[in-house]
């Protein structure tokens, strides 16, 4: 997708301002949930999760999505952790991306981020890193990808923990 705009979709309010059928023909990486609303039917049109749930639904109910998610692994729940091998018949299916939670500050943040953007900017394999949301993910693998431009729609978080994620972006 060089030189493509990605849009990362979020289960937030501002979705609602976009018809029905305005991602249609856009690339799009939707995060945990929207492919209820958005299902990825093009070859453009990913789902990205880092939580057990979503693909959990997914293999009972609609498999073939599986072969356009990006999943963060481990993928995780409280004490349940899934790997590759979780997915059984279906591991093959989808793109899997090592990941790095930051807990700690923003600051922080930004000295993780700096050597991932490098080796993304390199070619190089490396783990993703957030700070409290999965959009930082999305961000990054749209980076990779190729994208020009990243539109962020339906982001906003809300606060959790006395934190706002989306300042953060």
């Amino acid at each position: 997708y060089k030189d493509k705009e990605i849009w990362i979709i979020g289960n937030g309010p501002s979705l609602d301002d976009y018809p029905d059928d305005f991602f249609n023909n856009k690339i799009f990486i939707e995060i945990n949930w929207p492919f209820a609303a958005f299902p990825p039917l093009e070859e453009s049109q990913y789902i990205l999760t880092t939580h057990i749930e979503s693909p959990k639904y997914l293999i009972e109910h609609k498999s073939e999505f599986l072969k356009k998610s990006i999943l963060g692994l481990p993928l995780l729940t409280g004490k349940n952790h899934w790997n590759i091998d979780s997915f059984g018949k279906y591991k093959d299916d989808p793109i899997y991306f090592q990941w790095h939670w930051v807990q700690g500050s923003h600051k922080l943040f930004l000295e993780y981020l700096k050597p991932t953007i490098q080796s993304i900017m390199n070619g190089k394999s490396c783990k993703y890193i957030c700070l409290r949301t999965n959009i930082h993910y999305a961000i990054q693998i749209a980076v990779v990808l190729g994208a020009r431009a990243v539109t962020l729609v339906g982001c906003e978080a809300k606060e959790r923990k006395g934190y706002f994620p989306y300042k953060l972006l």
